[in-house]
């Protein structure tokens, strides 16, 4: 199919969803599609780009990703109208059922004593019962029984914790592995670092986020992995649990995941960042140590990085959610959260008389985020890193350690600024 036939289904299948941007949006997606081995990695993509077009609910996008599931399983099908690409859309874990299949041997995790035989054998059950059956890893995973069943003798620690820890790990480190090998394939020459961003997300972990690595460097360690013996693994890939502030290239891991049931992934990076940034210590900023870590921290990443830094808020909402909560109570959570602010803000000071609703309110939070004027982060005197995005004197602060916006409010740079704090720099 050609790259017109292409768009032009494209866009008759999401017509409904998108407004006057539809055509740009997708025309930017298709433009990169090469550099895609799996259909998640595309879809998120698809989805960012809209995104940066147009704004969408929870609600379309999930609507949007069942209806592009369909368009992708119809032209996988369909041998005579497959994308004229190079390298063809797999399924998502078709090339790590193919990676797990030619390991001979895989180090399981400190925790599970066994010889290569047994190793085999269990990496064998985690690929048919998670893999090929599509039973999802996490908490609460019905697996955990049978795999104690079956290899908890191996186990010096013979819990249910303890099993999801070596198998959500491995898991996690097998599909990475195995999407190093796919970019090697495809020719994609450089990775982002993606972590999930929400509640749950530790601190380790976010100062990875949007981090760029070379695919020649992960894919050298991923081959010392597989053919290391299991006592040289922890000086090859150390667990690490600290906030990571250097540059990318001096990180010791070059993929996931950092250390046990780390979620974080690998995703394409195939464009260079479409605006430019620059560590700018603002004027009346005392030099302090906090100041030298924070100016030096944000120096250390390339104009990229500082790009997927900033760009990972977009997905930022008003009060994050717990991680599993009763629906009735997590309305009333996050209506009052947003309520008490829209009465402060809107009705009580008046500050934004062309907002009638709560949803007015929210949504303005979120285009500013999306295209800010000037972006700040600082070091808040609770140690947690901010991001301030400003239009014109509207500001929106949003918490780095949680992913979520923490106010919206009229104030002047010049006034914001003398807020105690401590450490703060400009950014774009």
């Amino acid at each position: 199919m050609s790259y017109d036939r292409t768009l032009r289904e494209l866009v008759k299948v999401f017509t409904r969803f998108f407004n006057e941007k539809k055509d740009e949006a997708l025309r930017e997606v298709l433009r990169f599609y090469k550099n895609f081995v799996v259909f998640d990695e595309l879809a998120k993509y698809l989805l960012y780009k809209i995104e940066e077009k147009t704004a969408l609910d929870d609600k379309t996008k999930g609507e949007l990703l069942k209806v592009f599931q369909k368009f992708y399983e119809k032209e996988k099908k369909d041998k005579s109208k497959s994308l004229d690409i190079g390298y063809s859309f797999r399924q998502p874990d078709e090339q790590t059922i193919t990676f797990i299949n030619s390991l001979n041997d895989y180090y399981l995790g400190r925790f599970f004593h066994a010889d290569s035989r047994v190793k085999k054998e269990a990496l064998s059950w985690m690929n048919k019962y998670y893999l090929k059956s599509g039973n999802p890893i996490g908490k609460g995973q019905k697996g955990i029984v049978e795999f104690l069943t079956k290899f908890g003798d191996y186990l010096s620690e013979k819990s249910e914790l303890k099993a999801r820890q070596i198998i959500d790990t491995t898991m996690n480190t097998v599909r990475n592995f195995a999407h190093i090998n796919s970019f090697v394939e495809a020719g994609v020459e450089r990775f982002r670092w993606d972590a999930t961003n929400d509640r749950l997300t530790c601190l380790a972990c976010r100062s990875m986020d949007g981090r760029i690595i070379e695919t020649k460097a992960a894919k050298e360690q991923v081959d010392m992995v597989i053919n290391s013996r299991p006592e040289d693994l922890p000086n090859i890939r150390p667990i690490i649990t600290d906030y990571y502030k250097g540059k990318t290239s001096d990180f010791p891991l070059k993929t996931p995941p950092m250390h046990p049931l780390c979620r974080c992934t690998v995703a394409a990076e195939f464009e260079s960042a479409p605006v430019k940034y620059e560590v700018i210590r603002p004027n009346g900023v005392s030099f302090t140590s906090e100041q030298f870590e924070l100016e030096e921290m944000f120096s250390n990443l390339s104009n990229d990085e500082i790009h997927n830094k900033v760009k990972a808020h977009l997905g930022d909402v008003w009060a994050r959610p717990p991680a599993e909560p009763k629906k009735k109570h997590l309305d009333s959570m996050l209506g009052k959260y947003i309520t008490k602010k829209f009465e402060k803000h809107v009705i009580l000071q008046k500050e934004f008389p062309n907002i009638q609703t709560i949803e007015e309110y929210e949504r303005l939070a979120y285009n500013i985020i999306k295209n800010p004027q000037r972006v700040y982060v600082e070091i808040g005197n609770d140690n947690k890193y901010y991001f301030a995005f400003f239009d014109k004197d509207i500001m929106v602060i949003t918490s780095d350690d949680n992913m979520s916006i923490s106010s919206m409010y009229k104030i002047k740079d010049e006034k914001w600024l003398k807020k105690a704090r401590k450490a703060i720099i400009k950014i774009y």
